[in-house]
């Protein structure tokens, strides 16, 4: 009986959800390595470049924060099952990415402020590298971006919804009431040609 069982339920066909996570399982993995390898390159970045950015210190140390941030979300989300057993994964998660989202705003201020440095070692105070500023200033950029588009997809989506339900409640159909059509009999398509 419970051989049965069993093939009865490995014989049912996959559910919605089931095919959408089977479809999603391969740009999940993409989207996982794609951002690990951003907080990675943020880290050896921020690195390499340590005290090559004396006009502001302080952009090198936010984008070596970044990326260790980055780096333990991507892990405590791969680890999740694991850490389960042991702790609650979600208040981390959610510590961790209010921390990044305030150093965000925090490095936004050092970076966007000395823009745009100069890029002549010779300059002195004024030097930033080249490659820490404009990796910092572009990903800054295109986080902010990345945001506003969200906030602009979600004000369409609810301005879509405040639409459809201010119309669609004004013209309500009694379906008792409407009558029904006739379809034409071959006879009266004849005539009418």
């Amino acid at each position: 009986m419970a051989e049965e069982n069993k093939n009865s339920e490995e014989s049912k066909p996959p559910t919605r959800l089931q095919r959408f996570k089977e479809k999603c399982k391969g740009t999940v993995k993409f989207s996982f390595i794609f951002f690990s390898l951003i907080h990675i390159i943020k880290i050896i970045i921020a690195a390499i470049y340590y005290d090559k950015c004396p006009v502001e210190p302080d952009i090198p140390k936010y984008l070596l924060v970044m990326g260790i941030l980055g780096v333990a979300t991507k892990l405590i989300t791969l680890f999740k099952d694991f850490l389960i057993k042991h702790t609650k994964v979600g208040p981390l998660l959610s510590f961790i990415t209010t921390a990044e989202l305030a150093i965000l705003i925090v490095g936004s201020y050092y970076v966007y402020r000395e823009y745009e440095p100069s890029y002549d070692p010779l300059s002195g105070d004024k030097y930033c590298n080249k490659t820490l500023y404009l990796f910092s200033f572009i990903y800054i950029t295109i986080v902010y971006s990345l945001l506003l588009l969200c906030v602009v997809a979600v004000g369409c989506f609810v301005l879509g919804v405040l639409l459809v339900d201010k119309y669609a409640t004004e013209k309500t159909y009694d379906v008792e009431s409407t009558t029904e059509v006739p379809l034409p009999t071959e006879q009266e398509i004849k005539e009418n040609k």
